[in-house]
C-alpha cells in the first residue's frame, strides 16, 4: 500500500500503522503498558494508553479505510494518493479521533466518567500532538485548533463525518504537515474523488472509533484495573 507514496517519508503512519496492527493480533493491556514505558514513561498512562488508542485507530483509517482502489472502482485513488504525504491525513485523523473520544466520554454519566478519568483526555490529545511533532518534525497545534473548531461546528448538524471527509479530501496533494490544506467550500463535492471519501469515512465513522474507545474503557475498568487508580484532579465541567 504505502508503495503509492514511496516518494514520500510517512513514519506517522508507520507508527500508528504498526500499533493498529500490534492491536487486531490481541495486544494486551500490559504490553501497551509496556510501550507506554518503552517511550520514556508517563505521569499518567491512563492518557497515555488513550494516545496510543488514538493513533492506532488513526492508523487504521489510513491503511484500512481509505479508498484504495483495492477493486477498481475509484480508479483515481491511486493517482491522487500518490502525490500525498499520509501523514497529513494520519495527524488529521487523529485531531478528529481525539475529539470524537472527547464527545463519546460526555455521553457517560458521572460515576463512568469519574471511573475512565477526565483530565486524561486533554492530556491524551497533547501527547498525541506531541508524537506528531516527534515523528514529523513539524508543530500541528495550530492545525488542530482549526480542526477541532470546524468539529465543534459539525457538532450543531450532526455532521461530524462529512467535516472529516472534507478535511480528508482538502489534504489530497499535500506533501507535509506544513503545507496548508486546500480551500473549503461545496466545489469539492463535484470532484470524483469526494463520493469515496465520504462513504469510505462514514463506514469508518460509524463502528471503528467507538471500538477503540470500548477497548479504552475496558483496559480501565477490566484488563488493567489494577493499573489505574480513581482519576485525581477532574474539573466536572471538563
Amino acid at each position: 500500500m504505502f508503495g503509492f507514496t514511496k516518494t514520500i517519508s510517512s513514519p506517522l503512519t508507520k507508527l500508528c500503522t504498526r500499533l493498529d496492527d500490534n492491536l487486531v493480533n490481541g495486544v494486551t493491556a500490559d504490553r501497551l503498558l509496556r510501550d507506554v514505558q518503552i517511550r520514556g514513561g508517563s505521569e499518567n498512562k491512563r492518557a497515555a494508553i488513550l494516545s496510543l488508542l488514538i493513533m492506532a485507530a488513526s492508523g487504521h483509517f489510513v491503511s484500512k479505510s481509505l479508498p484504495w482502489d483495492k477493486g477498481g472502482w475509484w480508479e483515481g485513488s491511486r493517482r491522487y494518493l500518490r502525490g500525498t504525504n499520509l501523514d497529513v491525513i494520519t495527524a488529521e485523523a487523529s485531531v478528529w479521533i481525539a475529539f470524537l473520544m472527547f464527545q463519546f466520554r460526555r455521553h457517560e454519566n458521572r460515576e463512568m466518567r469519574e471511573r475512565i478519568g477526565y483530565v486524561s483526555f486533554p492530556r491524551a490529545a497533547q501527547m498525541t500532538l506531541m508524537t506528531i511533532k516527534s515523528e514529523t518534525g513539524i508543530d500541528f497545534t495550530a492545525r488542530e485548533i482549526e480542526s477541532r473548531k470546524l468539529y465543534f461546528e459539525a457538532l450543531k448538524d450532526d455532521a461530524l463525518s462529512e467535516a472529516f471527509a472534507s478535511v480528508v479530501f482538502r489534504s489530497l496533494g499535500c506533501k507535509s504537515l506544513a503545507e496548508p490544506l486546500k480551500p473549503s467550500g461545496p466545489q469539492y463535492m463535484l470532484a470524483p474523488e469526494w463520493t469515496p471519501i465520504s462513504l469510505h469515512v462514514g463506514i469508518f465513522f460509524k463502528t471503528i472509533p467507538q471500538g477503540y474507545y470500548d477497548t479504552f474503557k475496558n483496559i480501565m475498568l477490566h484488563e488493567a484495573s489494577d493499573h489505574f487508580p480513581p482519576d485525581e484532579g477532574w474539573d466536572e465541567a471538563d
